[in-house]
C-alpha cells in the first residue's frame, strides 16, 4: 500500500487502508466533505483528516485564509486517559476529535460547536 518512514505514514498517508492502519483518521469521500473542508485544491479524490488536528470551542474563532471553519453538534465523548475523545456531527456526516482532557472544557452531547482545520491537514488519499 504505502511505504515510508512512521513519521510519513502518519502524517501522509496515500490510501484510505495507510490512513486506517497507521491511525485513527476521519475517512471522508469526496461526497461527504462539503461543509467541512470546502476548497476547490482538493479536487475529487477522498480525503483524511487526523482527529487531533481538529479544534473545537464554544465560540467562533478569529477567521484565517488557511483554516476551515464550521459549527457541529456534540454527539458523544469518551475519556480516553489524558484525551478527550468527541463525536461531532455536521450534515450528517461524524467526525472524531481528539483534545487533551480539562475538565473544565467539557462539552455536553447536543452543544453546538465551532470546529476549525488548518486545510494544510485535509489531506488528499485515494
Amino acid at each position: 500500500e504505502q511505504s515510508g518512514s512512521p513519521l510519513d505514514m502518519y502524517t501522509a498517508p496515500k490510501t484510505v487502508f495507510a490512513a486506517g492502519f497507521i491511525g485513527h483518521y476521519n475517512i471522508l469521500s469526496k461526497e461527504a466533505y462539503t461543509g467541512i473542508c470546502d476548497d476547490t485544491k482538493l479536487g475529487s479524490k477522498d480525503i483524511a483528516i487526523r482527529p487531533e488536528t481538529i479544534e473545537i470551542s464554544a465560540n467562533p474563532q478569529e477567521k484565517r485564509d488557511t483554516t476551515h471553519q464550521f459549527q457541529a453538534v456534540v454527539k458523544d465523548h469518551t475519556l480516553r486517559g489524558n484525551v478527550l475523545r468527541y463525536t461531532i456531527e455536521k450534515n450528517g456526516i461524524e467526525l472524531k476529535v481528539d483534545v487533551l482532557f480539562r475538565s473544565f472544557a467539557l462539552f455536553k452531547h447536543g452543544t453546538i460547536v465551532y470546529a476549525s482545520i488548518e486545510k494544510r491537514n485535509c489531506l488528499e488519499i485515494s
